[in-house]
């Protein structure tokens, strides 16, 4: 898989997370994530520090719209943490020779992101 083919899924499921969490904010009145800072933050933790305060929010559309996000947030953890083989969109990779396994840091920086 090319690393801009893995950046992208990945980027699709922080918009995706970006939506649920930030639905979860706005009905408790909170500032907002973008995507970017979320997959920043995911790479290095689970959850989200507000995660806490959310949980004892006995409002029933915010349990709904928190489940919502933690499914999402779980799958874009798996996806950051995965150990992804990137191939290069040359005749070596068509040859079925691949890189060395990359982190999601080093795939964003060979991207120029």
């Amino acid at each position: 898989m090319l690393a801009r083919e893995i950046y992208k899924q990945i980027r699709n499921k922080a918009e995706e997370v970006k939506a649920a969490i930030n639905a979860v904010y706005v009905a408790r009145s909170q500032p907002t994530w973008n995507a970017e800072a979320l997959i920043e933050y995911f790479i290095v933790y689970d959850e989200l520090p507000q995660e806490a305060d959310i949980r004892k929010d006995d409002r029933r559309h915010v349990k709904v719209l928190y489940a919502d996000y933690c499914g999402l947030r779980d799958e874009l953890v798996a996806l950051l943490t995965t150990d992804w083989v990137v191939t290069q969109a040359t005749t070596a990779a068509k040859a079925g020779t691949a890189q060395p396994r990359q982190t999601i840091r080093e795939m964003r920086a060979a991207m120029g992101r």
